[in-house]
């Protein structure tokens, strides 16, 4: 938003990409253990891959000063 200055602001107009294992953990404990990744036209074969270590990256405290200089350049 370039006319906010001096503070974080975080767009909510956004979009949201599902991970492929997004539904096991809202999924009925009973059938949970037999669900399988879920692999949509968005998320490519070996692309899990990549959503790791967007994870990793996420939740390294090393990383918060440069997500936070680059918040309006990081989608997704």
């Amino acid at each position: 938003m370039a006319y906010v200055e001096g503070r974080t602001v975080h767009d909510a107009d956004s979009h949201i990409v599902e991970t492929p294992d997004w539904l096991v953990s809202y999924a009925d404990p009973g059938i949970r253990e037999r669900l399988r990744p879920l692999f949509v036209a968005s998320v490519k074969p070996g692309e899990e891959r990549f959503i790791d270590k967007l994870r990793a990256r996420r939740l390294d405290p090393a990383d918060r000063p440069k997500a936070e200089a680059e918040i309006l350049l990081r989608k997704n």
